[in-house]
């Protein structure tokens, strides 16, 4: 194969963007990825210098991408914001990572950090809402993320690209999820991903599944690397929320466990010239992390999630109290300790006094099915009271647990009972009423629960 260089190349990219261009849609999704590999790949001056079609769409695309040096992770806000129209263009780690909105609002292959870099280009209530959207029914599935809309006039459930739900996307929109603080939304559809390993070939994940009913996509590849590795990435950077800077000797861990997970142990991280084992477990108001470092002192960021709401006791690292940081936000809460983790062995605990937590207990999963689980949303605390937004069907049995030291007052929208000892089990009114009629398809709707405590 020739070589050519990079000018002749930009070139032909640029040619090849123009030949694909549909009058039907804003920019399509070809168009996107030779844009985007061009913006990766060249410097400003090559996407500027680059010969662009004579248009006033790829005008305005060739300035934003100059303007905002659109290479690596970057995104481009090309019109106003509407609640049905909005248009992004961004790349990740590679060209294929890229996401569009056209009229019909889409996700396709998606890097685990557009979302969250979208708030300081489109404003906080914006990506608010775009979240609030992905969350929702609309997208998601009891096996993952759909890549396009269910009511889009593009969905199409078994095609490749325009509404088959995809391994490394449904896990990057776990993490975006994460990454925002939206614990209660971001835990069921990472969990989605896990029975994908027994589908097929046990032990590795399909590349995708149909976006209506729980199956293989037709062109799915059943043992696909990226897809079992997206998922690890997932699990490793979103749930755990761990992040290695080996040039700075600093290791961050941020985890979002789930309420029903009482501890988890990781081994042989490494970090420089160190090498830290760590033990994380709940107990009734207080978190504890067990450390073990065979090295040099290493630079550790703990910031644990707790309970929604918690208010800070003490904090003591090896029965020394030591600063912790209450962080607040909408959908969550965290403790942040920052310390220098000497050699040997290291006890931190963390007191905290109140919250609440919420969990879900998906049914399991029967190929062939539909969608039947419930789809948290949103939540949030406002003083005494807690709401939950949910997508559910009425057909079937919805329920979600809270986990709270907090008495309660009231609830609305919802039934509870104590299934426990500070844990309290809610079904959504209106839930269970199945319908007879067999060929009836199931229809997601909205609903939402106010849970007023006694503080």
């Amino acid at each position: 194969m020739s070589k050519i260089s990079r000018r002749k190349f930009a070139k032909m990219s640029a040619a090849a963007a123009a030949a694909a261009v549909s009058p039907k849609l804003w920019l399509p999704r070809a168009a996107a990825d030779t844009v985007a590999a061009i913006a990766l790949l060249y410097s400003d001056r090559m996407v500027r210098d680059a010969p662009w079609p004579d248009s006033n769409r790829f005008r305005s695309l060739q300035r934003a991408v100059v303007e905002y040096g659109f290479r690596r992770t970057a995104a481009i806000r090309f019109s106003p914001w509407t609640p049905r129209r909005y248009f992004w263009l961004f790349a990740g780690s590679i060209a294929r990572s890229f996401g569009w909105w056209s009229g019909d609002l889409g996700v396709s292959g998606p890097d685990s950090q557009f979302i969250q870099r979208r708030l300081s280009s489109s404003g906080r209530n914006h990506c608010a809402s775009i979240f609030d959207q992905i969350a929702s029914s609309d997208f998601q599935t009891d096996w993952g993320t759909r890549g396009n809309a269910a009511s889009a006039s593009s969905y199409n459930p078994n095609s490749y690209s325009s509404g088959s739900v995809w391994a490394t996307g449904t896990s990057e929109i776990a993490t975006a999820f994460w990454a925002e603080h939206r614990p209660a939304t971001a835990l069921p559809i990472w969990r989605a991903l896990i029975p994908w390993s027994s589908l097929d070939s046990l032990g590795h994940i399909h590349e995708a599944l149909a976006g209506d009913y729980y199956h293989e996509e037709v062109e799915s590849v059943p043992e696909q690397a990226w897809s079992s590795s997206s998922f690890f990435s997932a699990s490793v950077n979103g749930l755990l929320g761990l992040q290695i800077d080996g040039g700075a000797n600093r290791i961050t861990f941020a985890p979002h466990l789930p309420p029903s997970w009482n501890a988890i142990t990781l081994r042989n991280l490494h970090v420089g010239l160190s090498e830290i084992s760590l033990k994380l477990s709940h107990a009734s108001h207080e978190v504890r992390l067990e450390m073990q470092n065979q090295g040099t002192p290493v630079q550790m960021v703990f910031d644990p999630e707790i309970p929604l709401g918690a208010k800070l006791g003490v904090a003591q690292l090896d029965k020394q109290t030591i600063a912790a940081t209450l962080e607040e936000n909408p959908q969550d809460s965290h403790a942040k300790v920052e310390f220098s983790l000497p050699h040997g062995s290291t006890v931190l605990t963390i007191g905290y006094v109140g919250g609440v937590a919420i969990c879900t207990d998906p049914p399991p999963l029967m190929v062939g099915e539909s969608s039947r689980s419930i789809k948290i949303t949103g939540v949030n605390l406002n003083d005494h009271v807690y709401r939950v937004d949910f997508d559910y069907l009425p057909s079937d049995a919805n329920s979600f647990d809270l986990r709270t030291g907090w008495a309660i007052k009231a609830a609305q929208g919802a039934n509870y009972e104590p299934i426990s000892p500070s844990v309290y089990r809610f079904c959504a009114i209106g839930s269970a009423n199945r319908s007879t009629n067999k060929k009836e398809p199931p229809i997601y709707q909205h609903g939402e629960v106010a849970v007023t405590f006694e503080r």
